[in-house]
């Protein structure tokens, strides 16, 4: 197995980023604290007196200027604060000054501050010579190391990528744990890149590209004449310079030497004719962008940047021990052992996280017998020499599809058919009303039994119910070892943080029997997550599409619901009766596989509520992302609620194309039928790698697909629904009804 690979793997990159962490904790003080005090040295160079404008100013203006208070110049240096530093002889004696470049005065003679001296000597190398400063690229090494294990880690823990800059999750000190790496990760990231080239120029394993000038020699001896009256001098800006050195006295084959930002210029000291130039190779030019991206010089914000990053290196480091030490103290029921001595293992896939719980509640019970207990998700599978029981814990995403994290598991499974001969159980959960209940589970199933026996047959349990989880643990006891006695669970997941959102606005259809509803909520959300809803504690769930977005959780945000009125529906109905100001018991439920793809085109396919995330998609389309939408309804007259958003969507240009089927009209259209009628538009979008996104009921989903299949095959397309879907281009939301 790679390095990377093993850094993305969630157990491996965890456990890097603990013990990296804890090795280096001494040295990543060292040197974060003194990199801190030392960040301050830039911001107070820029801020002090001697720092002044000179945006407007030639060189020629300034030397001429600064020759009528000094005599006996020889080098006159632009700092990258901006200072004017004139290198002069007093009486013989090298003098060096900060000048003022509007009057020609002298400010103050330059003193190199000790202190700041000693500490880079310490930052570098602890004080210690070559063996500090390898004990310093071990500290850069393992910074960067633990950026990118920590990225990994806040990736898993945010629900994927996308959500990586989200408002963090959790609480405690674990939330501000991630809050910090989100703040820090990009300029701890170039910090530690960069510490390690300079480390590695330093040690000479890369070039570091100083060159020695090579000066030629002026070409007649004339007349000498003052430098500001030399024409190469008197355009050039001087933002552009970094030193002019003056010829020696005396000395009329010397000549100007001129260093600029990226080359020496070499100037007659008669004519000011340029001689020559040369240019600075592209290692020193690297190793000039590094050490500015490193320590912040000449970029007093950036330093600041810098210096409050390494300040939180120690945060870190104290945060992470506090949080390593909880976990050592937990009870011996919550540890996870490794994989290689592991007499039980138990797999884990959840799109939503709330199979963990039932997966944690079943370890406390098994360790709780003194039985070794390995817990991982299903693409965490490995050898287990010692197992003798598996057990799989696993959602059913969509129609039948893995969930995210367990969308490697079958194929890791026939890789390796020489697992040991386990026994096995495997628990399905999911919800009757969907198409393809619990099918993940099912196909699991399938391909289990090759290999192992199984203990119990495939056990499925609809919408995560407490006491169907118990009816299998107990049987499963039983059947087990009579020795083990099963420990009952009373209540859903912990992890369905319902909270109380209150109605803030509904609108209805004019028969009644559809409804925008409208929830005030801060939490973070996107339209296509799901909102799930109960009555009371330990009741059924029901989910309801959302039709809004809040991405980064900004405060009195509202989630927009639109709730058909089911004859006998409980919850349905209970939404219905609500007022203004009433409050709903509710939970926000990340559906990642169903938000919007960025930056392709996509037409959109609902029937009834089903317009629900779409509506949530265009409203947002800022971007003017091409979309187009095939709606099915009722009638206009009674159930339809979208009739005037969907005019402002393509009034605005966030809708490029709407085909609305209307069923209960004498027109009496389904949405199929705008689907043909439209059919060159749409094969267009799908030859552009366009997606189709489709949700609503079971029934209609499965009759589009066969229109969609029929179209592809009447015009000769390369792909079908299946394959589509394989591609991640034909993304289907379904439910019961």
């Amino acid at each position: 197995m790679s390095w990377t690979n093993t850094l993305s793997n969630a157990s491996d990159a965890r456990c890097w980023h603990r013990w990296l962490g804890i090795v280096s904790v001494m040295f990543m003080f060292a040197v974060s604290i003194s990199g801190f005090l030392l960040s301050s040295e830039p911001v107070i160079q820029a801020l002090s007196t001697t720092s002044q404008s000179i945006t407007t100013q030639t060189l020629a203006t300034t030397l001429e200027i600064i020759s009528q208070h000094t005599k006996n110049i020889e080098k006159v240096t632009v700092t990258d604060y901006n200072q004017i530093i004139v290198e002069h002889r007093d009486n013989g004696k090298l003098v060096q000054t900060y000048f003022d470049i509007t009057t020609g005065d002298p400010l103050n003679d330059v003193i190199q501050s000790t202190f700041y001296r000693r500490l880079k000597s310490f930052h570098r190398s602890l004080w210690l010579n070559d063996t500090g400063r390898w004990l310093v690229l071990f500290s850069a090494l393992t910074l960067l190391t633990l950026c990118i294990t920590g990225l990994n880690l806040v990736a898993r823990r945010q629900g994927g990528w996308r959500g990586i800059l989200m408002p963090a999750r959790g609480n405690g000190l674990v939330k501000w744990h991630t809050i910090l790496g989100q703040l820090c990760i990009l300029p701890l990231l170039i910090m530690s890149v960069s510490g390690i080239y300079l480390a590695l120029v330093t040690f000479n394993l890369l070039p570091s590209g100083q060159v020695s000038p090579l000066y030629p020699e002026s070409e007649l001896e004339l007349t000498p004449v003052p430098v500001w009256q030399l024409p190469a001098f008197k355009t050039l800006p001087l933002r552009e310079v970094k030193s002019l050195t003056f010829p020696i006295p005396d000395d009329w084959f010397d000549v100007y030497v001129l260093r600029t930002h990226s080359e020496y210029h070499f100037h007659d000291q008669f004519t000011g004719r340029k001689l020559s130039q040369q240019d600075y190779p592209p290692s020193m030019i690297l190793k000039l962008w590094m050490l500015t991206l490193h320590s912040g010089k000449g970029a007093p914000l950036w330093a600041a940047v810098l210096g409050i990053c390494s300040l939180c290196i120690p945060i870190f480091s104290i945060t992470g021990f506090v949080l390593w030490l909880k976990k050592r103290h937990r009870s011996p029921a919550s540890k996870n052992c490794e994989p290689d001595r592991a007499e039980v293992v138990i797999l884990v896939g959840s799109e939503t996280q709330t199979t963990w719980h039932f997966a944690a509640h079943l370890m406390s019970v098994l360790t709780g017998h003194g039985l070794q207990v390995h817990q991982a998700d299903l693409n965490s599978m490995q050898r287990y020499p010692q197992a003798r029981w598996l057990f799989i814990l696993t959602s059913t995403y969509g129609n039948g599809q893995a969930p995210s994290n367990a969308q490697q598991f079958l194929n890791n499974l026939e890789k390796d058919a020489q697992q040991p001969q386990w026994r096995y159980s495997i628990v399905g959960f999911g919800d009757s009303s969907y198409p393809n209940f619990c099918g993940y589970a099912k196909q699991i199933s399938d391909a289990l039994q090759r290999y192992a026996l199984a203990i119990q047959p495939l056990f499925t349990i609809d919408r995560q119910n407490p006491t169907e989880f118990n009816r299998w643990g107990q049987q499963m006891t039983a059947q087990l070892d009579s020795s083990l006695t099963w420990t009952e669970q009373n209540d859903l997941p912990n992890s369905l943080d319902f909270i109380s959102m209150r109605i803030s606005k509904q609108t209805f259809s004019k028969d009644g029997s559809v409804m925008r509803l409208c929830l005030l909520c801060h939490q973070p959300f996107q339209a296509g997550d799901l909102l799930a809803v109960r009555l009371k504690k330990n009741s059924r769930v029901r989910m309801y599409s959302i039709a809004s977005s809040n991405p980064f959780g900004a405060k009195n945000q509202t989630i927009e619901l639109c709730v058909k009125k089911i004859p006998g529906g409980v919850v349905s109905s209970w939404l219905h009766s609500l007022q203004v100001g009433d409050a709903v018991n509710a939970r926000i439920q990340t559906n990642r596989h169903f938000h919007l793809p960025s930056n392709k085109p996509v037409a959109f396919i609902a029937t009834g509520t089903g317009i629900a995330p779409f509506a949530g998609m265009i409203e947002n389309n800022v971007t003017r992302q091409n979309m187009m939408l095939f709606f099915g309804t009722r009638h206009p007259e009674q159930d339809s609620c979208y009739e005037d958003d969907i005019a402002q969507w393509q009034q605005h240009g966030k809708l490029q194309h709407a085909f609305v089927a209307y069923s209960r009209t004498p027109a009496r259209q389904y949405v199929q039928e705008p689907i043909l009628f439209q059919a060159d538009l749409l094969l267009s979008l799908l030859a552009e790698d366009g997606i189709i996104m489709l949700c609503g009921g079971t029934a209609m989903a499965q009759s589009v697909a066969k229109t969609l299949d029929t179209l592809f095959l009447e015009n000769n397309c390369p792909w079908n629904t299946r394959e589509l879907q394989h591609q991640g281009r034909f993304i289907v939301e379904a439910y019961g009804s």
